[in-house]
């Protein structure tokens, strides 16, 4: 996420939230100091949606 996204995402969502995510998968290689070459696939993300829903307070007098 880039620019105002990843911040807000930040606020938002938590470790085990469910998240719609509109965006891009980018795969890139890279090699370490040993010479192995590594794979990654990033979610490059320019929207989300939080599916989780809020929690609500009962305000039960019990």
């Amino acid at each position: 996420a880039w620019g105002k996204t990843d911040k807000h995402m930040v606020s938002i969502l938590n470790k085990g939230n469910r998240a719609a995510i509109n965006g891009k998968l980018v795969n890139r290689s890279y090699q370490d100091k040993e010479g192995r070459k590594h794979y990654a696939t990033e979610v490059y993300a320019n929207q989300f949606i939080n599916l989780t829903p809020a929690v609500q307070k009962d305000n039960l007098p019990f």
